[in-house]
């Protein structure tokens, strides 16, 4: 293994601790807080934490296993698994198609919410919304599965990782695996978010002079801006990869494992890692949480000056 490679696996190992703990804070905001776990839209954030979370994990223990003890022979069935699961990255790209099939429906849901707001309130209920969670989860692993487990095997006790039959069909699938993974769902998003944007700014100038109607726009806006943040998040990460992706398929001369490349991934990893410090510094009912617990702990640490400037404003 080269210097630059160990380095890349212990970066990615730090990086996902971090994405680990933001996303575990922010799946236990959603959860133990009943009048953020009520809300439909929550429903869906909380499942894009979790899938977060997972993919967190599982590149911690594919790129932690990379870098210090990965297998010289596969001799057993075990061995094979390793092969497949670690040495294949098989959960690490399997768990990040979820994620972004769940943003997906995310956008999906805030369309609806915003363009069509009737379908949305008589078609949209949480078992619905669980329903097409659970969707994208299978979808985003199944869409992975075909083009890796046959084309990853253990041969004479070598890991053997994605030998394609000829050069044609490797690059046949690669314009359809980006177009798929990328492509199709950034047309969506720019069309969708477009779209909102603009029915948005109309609603809220039309509702401006009623207060209870207002303050459900307000709400809406947020979780709707929140989301424009985190799905462009997304298309910065992931554009230069797909790029490189997809030109390395149309046959020009790069190399996928060279430093580039390297960049290239890093920058997807750290999508499903930054999710969680989005929110907090944009969705409202992850914020206010957080810091109504900053406060708190400001007031156990200093609680002299916590007291003082509770007289004062008294």
């Amino acid at each position: 293994m080269t210097l630059v490679q160990y380095s890349f696996n212990v970066a990615v190992a730090v990086l996902s601790t971090a994405g680990i703990f933001g996303n575990i804070i922010v799946v236990l905001i959603l959860v133990y807080y009943k009048n953020l776990r009520k809300k439909m839209t929550t429903t869906l954030i909380l499942n894009q934490s979790v899938v977060d979370l997972t993919c967190s994990v599982f590149l911690l223990i594919t790129y932690s296993y990379e870098a210090e003890s990965p297998l010289q022979v596969y001799t057993s069935i075990g061995d094979g698994l390793v092969c497949l699961l670690l040495d294949a990255k098989y959960l690490v790209f399997c768990s990040l198609n979820a994620s972004n099939l769940c943003l997906v429906v995310i956008t999906l849901e805030r369309y609806l919410m915003i363009v069509h707001p009737i379908m949305h309130r008589n078609w949209i209920t949480k078992p619905r919304l669980v329903a097409m969670a659970t969707c994208a989860w299978v979808l985003g692993f199944a869409w992975n599965t075909g083009p890796t487990i046959p084309f990853v095997y253990v041969k004479d006790g070598r890991c053997v990782l994605f030998r394609w039959p000829d050069r044609k069909l490797q690059s046949t699938f690669g314009v359809v695996y980006s177009t798929g993974t990328f492509l199709v769902p950034v047309f969506f998003f720019i069309v969708a978010y477009s779209h909102m944007l603009i029915v948005l700014s109309k609603r809220v100038t039309q509702v401006a002079g009623e207060t209870n109607t207002n303050k459900l726009s307000n709400a809406q806006v947020n979780v709707t801006k929140t989301m424009v943040v985190v799905t462009a998040v997304f298309l910065v990460c992931w554009t230069p990869n797909q790029i490189y992706y997809l030109l390395f398929n149309l046959g020009f001369n790069l190399r996928l494992g060279s430093p580039e490349w390297l960049v290239t991934q890093y920058l997807c990893f750290i999508n499903c890692c930054c999710n969680p410090f989005i929110y907090a510094f944009k969705y409202d009912g992850v914020r206010s949480v957080l810091r109504k617990k900053m406060n708190n702990f400001r007031g156990q640490i200093h609680p002299g000056n916590d007291s003082t400037l509770h007289t004062a404003s008294s």
